[in-house]
């Protein structure tokens, strides 16, 4: 709409110049908030990097056993189609 003011003032140089790079950081910012509030709205969040996950401590014996047990023979496999299975 403001197609030849736009132009004018961001190519008049010295401390004009700064002015697309401010533009974008608004948009940048607005589109992130809006982005934000949209996935909040829909009920998806990020995972919370505070929660501390904790695991148990395994035995090296525990270990070796629970690693031959679960060991199968490897079986050749051709497959004329990649995607069949898709």
């Amino acid at each position: 709409m403001n197609a030849d003011t736009v132009t004018s003032y961001f190519t008049k140089g010295s401390w004009y110049a700064a002015l697309p790079v401010a533009t974008v950081f608004i948009f940048s910012f607005a589109h992130g908030a809006f982005a934000s509030n949209l996935w909040s709205l829909l009920g998806i969040e990020a995972a919370r990097k505070d929660v501390k996950v904790t695991t148990a401590e395994k035995t090296v014996r525990e270990d070796v056993r629970e690693k031959k047990s679960a060991r199968k023979r490897p079986r050749a496999r051709a497959y004329i189609n990649p995607f069949h299975r898709i």
